[in-house]
């Protein structure tokens, strides 16, 4: 091993390797994050003073497969890209894309979406917002206790999915790991091409 790390080859090989897997990461390190906000607004004073419970059973109504069903069959735009999962891995597919905040101080929930396309990290945060609203209508009477509105977004904004100085170090790590089996099959090569040469010499 010691031999190996003193390779210059060894240490050439390993860190184009890691150039290679770190360009590569980055270029597709990049998705996109979709925000809606919505405001509760209580119109009795029973809902009022449980406005926290009431945002608490939306978030977690969010985070439902059936919740995600839901949106798939009131927007057929959208790509359901876990069908041929089990239900299981579909939701937890779901709660990898979604991801709900309470705005302290105020009744205001945000619902956000990160997904791969701009186009469907909007369109899946609107309809998560308006599908949300319309479940949360059949709780509540939005005449008599609580009515919903939308109050900001889609706003994309451009995010990382990890960061750069992880890829990098993952980067390094695959790139001396690979050097290595190379190098190694590298050597090994070698070693039987010469046993080959030294056999045909003895015969």
């Amino acid at each position: 091993m010691r031999e190996i790390l003193k390779d210059k080859i060894f240490w050439m090989l390993s860190i184009a390797l890691a150039g290679i897997v770190f360009v590569t990461a980055t270029n597709s390190n990049y998705a996109y994050q979709a925000e809606v906000e919505i405001l509760f607004l209580p119109k009795n004073e029973a809902v009022a003073s449980s406005t926290d419970q009431v945002l608490g059973n939306a978030e977690h109504l969010a985070t439902l497969l059936s919740f995600y069903d839901r949106i798939l069959s009131d927007n057929g735009d959208i790509e359901d890209e876990a069908v041929e999962l089990s239900a299981t891995e579909r939701k937890k597919f779901w709660n990898d894309v979604i991801a709900t905040e309470q705005i302290e101080g105020s009744g205001i929930l945000k619902i956000i979406v990160v997904k791969d396309s701009q186009s469907q990290a909007g369109m899946i945060a609107r309809q998560s917002a308006e599908t949300l609203i319309g479940v949360m209508s059949r709780l509540y009477d939005i005449r008599t206790e609580l009515d919903m509105r939308i109050v900001d977004g889609p706003a994309i904004d451009q995010v990382k999915k990890i960061s750069t100085i992880l890829w990098l170090v993952m980067s390094l790590f695959f790139g001396m790991l690979a050097g290595l089996i190379i190098n190694t099959a590298i050597e090994f090569g070698v070693k039987r091409l010469s046993a080959k040469k030294a056999e045909r010499r003895l015969d």
